[in-house]
């Protein structure tokens, strides 16, 4: 099982769809149950492969998404808060990147936000 994300935020009486995939895609039984660790912050309403999960209450629950058959399980941290947390900075792990073959080469760059509990908003 896999989940197209593992961790998300969302403000109160938000809502978020998570969608999983399981493999192989040919496996008899593709049926997927989903739980919340706690209700009182998140629900999580299913079919199939798609979670919707709905914002409740302020805090942190963990949305499972586990197997029918075979035990095997995939989560995501939900993080809901009332307002959302302002972006106040971004950095990078490079200063300077040179390419040597324009198109050819690529890198990768990784960017820091502050603060690391922000919402995107």
């Amino acid at each position: 099982i896999t989940l197209h994300k593992a961790t998300t935020s969302l403000l109160i009486t938000g809502t978020e769809t998570l969608v999983a995939s399981v493999t192989p895609t040919n496996a008899s039984n593709q049926g997927l149950a989903w739980t919340s660790s706690d209700a009182t912050v998140a629900t999580v309403t299913a079919s199939s492969e798609v979670g919707l999960v709905t914002a409740v209450g302020v805090g942190r629950a963990t949305i499972k998404a586990t197997s029918k058959d075979g035990g095997y399980s995939k989560e995501c941290v939900v993080t809901v808060t009332l307002t959302a947390v302002a972006v106040t900075g971004l950095s990078l792990d490079k200063i300077s990147l040179e390419l040597v073959f324009p198109g050819a080469d690529s890198a990768a760059l990784v960017v820091t936000v502050t603060p690391s509990d922000d919402t995107g908003f």
